[in-house]
C-alpha cells in the first residue's frame, strides 16, 4: 500500500470536478488500480505485494486531459507512512 498527495490545476474547469487516478505496473503498463479522487487528493492505494516500479496517470472524464507522473518504485512502508507529493498537477491534452 502506498498514497499519493496533490491537487489538480485544470484551466477552465469550472467548479468541483471528479477525476480519476490510474495506477500502472512501469514494466507491463498493466493498469492495477484505478479510483475516483478530488481536485485535492490524499488517496491511499493498494498494490501487489513487493517493490515495483508503477507510474501514475490522472485525468478528467469525459476530456483528453491528463498527467503522467515519473516512474516510482512502490511497495515499502515509508510510501504509506510519508505519502507521494505529487505537488500541483497540470492536466494537458496529449
Amino acid at each position: 500500500m502506498f498514497r499519493v498527495k496533490g491537487n489538480i490545476s485544470v484551466p477552465n474547469a469550472g467548479v468541483s470536478q471528479e477525476y480519476i487516478l490510474e495506477v500502472y505496473r512501469a514494466d507491463t503498463h498493466q493498469l492495477v488500480k484505478r479510483v475516483s479522487i478530488a481536485p485535492e487528493f490524499n488517496e491511499s492505494v493498494v498494490i501487489a505485494p513487493g517493490a515495483h516500479k508503477y507510474y501514475m496517470v490522472i485525468s478528467r472524464p469525459g476530456t483528453e486531459l491528463k498527467y503522467r507522473s515519473p516512474v516510482f518504485e512502490l511497495g515499502e512502508v515509508k510510501h504509506y507512512l510519508q505519502p507521494i507529493d505529487l505537488g500541483s498537477v497540470t492536466l494537458m491534452a496529449n
